[in-house]
């Protein structure tokens, strides 16, 4: 697993932090702002990473598009009704 190396640079009372790729060395990212300790120096230093790892977000859909509703079960089946039921009427004679 990569390590990655932070210095972290002396300005008066306060610390930035340079964070360097652990392949060759080079510069990778800097915090911008001077921090009171290390330590709040080296979350912004971890804010920072996870921020450019963070996976992008879907674009919302487009104000022409419909909302999309939740799909809505199937109605229930109806039982099959019995033979008897399903038979024709029996003809009735011309005679009275």
């Amino acid at each position: 697993m990569p390590q990655f190396r932070v210095e972290f640079i002396e300005q008066g009372e306060e610390f930035v932090a340079e964070l360097y790729s652990p392949e060759g060395g080079e510069l990778i990212g800097r915090t911008e702002t001077a921090y009171p300790t290390q330590a709040a120096a080296l979350l912004a230093v971890i804010q920072l990473f996870k921020g450019a790892l963070a996976r992008r977000k879907r674009p919302s859909p487009g104000r022409r598009s419909r909302p999309k509703g939740s799909p809505r079960r199937a109605a229930p089946k109806r039982k099959a009704s019995s033979r008897k039921a399903r038979k024709p009427p029996k003809r009735r004679s011309a005679r009275r």
